[in-house]
């Protein structure tokens, strides 16, 4: 369940095609499974009940939590970091 302060993620798996909720940073699991995205150009949206309020951050501002990619060693998860950086 979210609530007041709750930080949530969205993301997609290129592996499994999952697309996936995180809340304060953890993964909540799948959400939806076999979603094939190639080639389709996708917006954010966002759906409230009336007097909801919420901040967004598509990457101008640094994310309160990191992705962690399982099974990723420190080293590894260092690299994918710098490299998002240089993006």
């Amino acid at each position: 369940r979210f609530g007041q302060r709750n930080t949530v993620g969205c993301g997609w798996t290129r592996e499994d095609k999952t697309v996936y909720f995180t809340r304060d940073g953890v993964n909540l699991g799948p959400a939806f499974q076999g979603v094939a995205l190639a080639g389709l150009r996708l917006a954010p949206t966002l759906g409230f009940c009336r007097g909801v309020q919420a901040t967004v951050n598509f990457g101008q501002e640094p994310f309160k939590y990191q992705l962690v990619v399982e099974g990723e060693s420190k080293e590894e998860r260092a690299r994918r970091l710098e490299r998002e950086k240089e993006d």
